[in-house]
């Protein structure tokens, strides 16, 4: 029965997600969906990162101090790659947005 409940919500999560990433890329989706999309993709991967963070300070609090040290430091690496991407894809669309404009 827990098997099927994970497949279920990691089905129901892709959908979400993908559909998410879709919306931000179609032009044919409403500015208001795509507002949306961006504020739940967001939401979902601002709590994943909460959630680790929050491993780590009470790794930290029990005394595991290595362990908290490598969750936070594990925890700050994602968080950089994920603010690199974005700046990549920022910079990707002002490119595009640029040469459309010549």
């Amino acid at each position: 029965m827990d098997f099927l409940f994970e497949e279920l919500i990691e089905i129901l999560l892709e959908i979400i997600i993908d559909g998410s990433f879709g919306a931000l890329e179609s032009k044919k989706c409403p500015f208001i969906l795509r507002i949306f999309a961006v504020l739940l993709i967001t939401l979902l991967y601002g709590g994943l990162l909460g959630v680790i963070g929050f491993i780590g300070f009470v790794l930290v609090r029990d005394g595991a101090l290595v362990g908290g040290i490598v969750v936070f430091a594990c925890d700050l690496a994602v968080l950089v790659l994920m603010l690199f991407e974005l700046r990549k894809v920022i910079r990707k669309r002002a490119e595009r947005k640029n040469s459309d404009n010549i």
